[in-house]
């Protein structure tokens, strides 16, 4: 795999969630940042981008459009990449299979909130008081 940090350029596919997840490690070894990855500190960080990214909606208009290729589309790119990054960092730290997590919550999101469900009012009044 071509290892596109330091180049500025992404891979010229796709990379999977391992690939992904070895880059950051390759990332964080290089810079000998192992000590400062602690849950806490990584967490932390996950929560500042975050906020970093919400930053951006502060006073948007509720249904200004976010136009794909545009200055504030880019900017937001970004900071989903950082919290992307972290959560990445966080769940490698912890030992965790995040693709393997992310799936078993879908599962379970998929049973506790069913298809039309929003369209339920009593189901709404129920889940939504």
């Amino acid at each position: 795999m071509a290892d596109p940090i330091g180049t500025n350029e992404p891979a010229q596919r796709p990379l999977t969630l391992e690939q992904l997840a070895q880059l950051q490690q390759q990332f964080v070894d290089a810079r000998s940042w192992q000590r400062f990855h602690t849950p806490r500190n990584l967490a932390t960080a996950l929560i500042v981008e975050a906020a970093e990214l919400l930053e951006h909606f502060q006073w948007a208009d509720r249904d200004e459009p976010v136009t794909a290729g545009s200055e504030l589309w880019l900017k937001l790119c970004d900071e989903v990449a950082d919290v992307f990054i972290y959560l990445l960092s966080l769940s490698d730290t912890l030992g965790m299979d995040l693709a393997r997590e992310v799936e078993r919550k879908l599962h379970i999101n998929e049973a506790r909130w069913p298809i039309n469900a929003a369209d339920n009012a009593e189901w709404q009044e129920r889940n939504h008081p």
